[in-house]
């Protein structure tokens, strides 16, 4: 986790459903459309998204948008038609070509 993060903090609780869901930043770009600063900015705690992206972000993470904003409910939620890791490879995978050009 990163330094200086509190473990009831939106960060924590967003870093720890990454680990849980194995997705990397870049997985997160791809699959809910925000930019690479606007979901670095949430990872390092500079930021919260709005709520059109908490909504895909939790479902994306496969969990409630309650519990990423203030750790209320159930922190595992599965759904049907929630987005995978592997909906978000093929952009992705641009993404990180794009980065390491």
């Amino acid at each position: 986790m990163e330094e200086n993060v509190s473990e009831n903090s939106f960060t924590h609780r967003l870093i720890r459903r990454m680990k849980t869901r194995g997705v990397k930043q870049v997985d997160v770009v791809g699959a809910i459309g925000a930019s690479p600063p606007t979901v670095s900015a949430w990872y390092r705690g500079r930021a919260q998204p709005r709520t059109e992206n908490i909504n895909k972000l939790s479902n994306f993470l496969q969990t409630t948008s309650e519990w990423l904003l203030d750790g209320t409910g159930e922190e595992h939620k599965d759904r049907e038609n929630q987005m995978s890791v592997k909906d978000a490879n093929p952009v992705a995978r641009r993404l990180r070509a794009r980065m390491h050009d």
